[in-house]
Formats: C-alpha cells, structure tokens, sequence
C-alpha cells in the first residue's frame, strides 16, 4: 500500500481501502476524518492539476500547539500563514477527479 501523512499529525492523509480498485501511481483514497483538498493558488479547490494539500476541516489527530512557542507564532507560520483557518502542508498533491485517487508531488 501506499500512503500519505506525517510524524507531525500522527496519521494520514490518504491511504488504502481494501475495497476499493487500484490505480498505478495513485494512493486509493483520502482517510476518513482527513478533508483533504487541492488547492491553487488563489485558494480555489482543483481535479486533475497540481494544487497545494490543505485539509479544510479539523482533524482528529490535528496538533494544536508546539512546545516553547507561547505566541502560537511558529504553529501559525507552519500551517496556517498560507490559507488563514486551513492546514495547509506544504505538499503539492494532484487529486483525480475520476477514481479519486491521490497522487503526491513533492514539496514546495
């Protein structure tokens, strides 16, 4: 299986389904709990291109702060400087339309 996701949200974004078909270069599907999106640059949602990973919902595994940042700045800057009150991961992601597959592009 293939999967997406980080040490910093202790899950993932996207993963595998046993019941769901399987497509060369594409994680099956996003998790459950995980609103995950593409994103251009003006914040719109996008199929079929190369767009920014948001989640646009809180999630269940969602870090709320980082130690010794009493300001929240570096959480802030970390996730939210980009699309105000969206996690933003700073991972190019490509999301298709028609098997809603996920494909991972790499890092800004």
């Amino acid at each position: 299986m293939s999967f997406t996701g980080g040490t910093d949200i202790i899950s993932l974004f996207a993963g595998h389904c046993y019941s769901s078909p399987v497509y060369r270069g594409e994680i099956q599907c996003r998790c459950l709990g995980m609103k995950i999106e593409s994103w251009d640059d003006n914040g719109k949602p996008v199929f079929d291109q190369s767009g920014d990973l948001v989640c646009t919902k809180p999630f269940p595994c969602m870090p709320v702060y980082f130690w010794d940042d009493p300001k929240m700045e570096k959480y802030w800057n970390s996730y939210f400087a980009r699309f105000p009150a969206v996690w933003y991961h700073g991972d190019f992601v490509f999301i298709n339309s028609i098997t809603g597959g996920v494909i991972m592009l790499g890092r800004r």
